[in-house]
């Protein structure tokens, strides 16, 4: 019974979450640009086999970094169209990636200087891909299987008091 309360506050958690991040990014702005620089890293959060990519995409003259672990932005290593997103707020050739500007990494990069994520660490970017835009069906599956679990702990609380008496 402990598993199914737990199951219950994971997706209710879970689904808070979801919210939020759904939430977050109804006011971000899609671009469409040109893929400039992919990368791909091992060890996000500490984790050695963890595999991460990191992309400089260039939209509307301006560089934006996005690193994510979706498995989906492999095929970006070949195509150059991209399309993302960016929240409000922000920004583009400001960023610095590595210590440099992005327009100067991305210029190291295409003349064959490796860098390095600080650290060996990925920190997430607050641009992200389409791949990674969060739906509203999760956060709707998420409330269902809470309240489904919620339901079914109910049944076996009264199972268990009226088969004690």
């Amino acid at each position: 019974m402990l598993i199914l309360i737990l199951l219950t506050v994971t997706c209710f958690i879970g689904a808070f979450y979801y919210k939020r991040l759904i939430d977050q990014q109804t006011d971000a702005e899609c671009l469409h640009g040109e893929v400039v620089s992919f990368e791909t890293y091992r060890g996000w959060r500490g984790q050695d086999g963890w595999k991460y990519y990191e992309i400089i995409a260039d939209a509307n003259g301006r560089h934006y970094k996005i690193r994510t672990d979706n498995s989906k932005a492999k095929k970006y290593a070949k195509q150059r169209e991209i399309t993302f997103y960016v929240p409000v707020g922000a920004v583009g050739d400001e960023e610095f990636v590595g210590g440099q500007p992005a327009a100067q990494y991305s210029s190291n990069l295409l003349q064959g200087t490796q860098m390095q994520p600080v650290n060996g660490t990925a920190r997430p970017t607050a641009v992200y891909l389409s791949e990674d835009r969060k739906k509203k069906w999760q956060f709707w599956f998420l409330i269902v299987a809470g309240i489904c679990f919620a339901a079914i702990t109910i049944l076996f609380v009264i199972a268990a008091l009226t088969s004690s008496h």
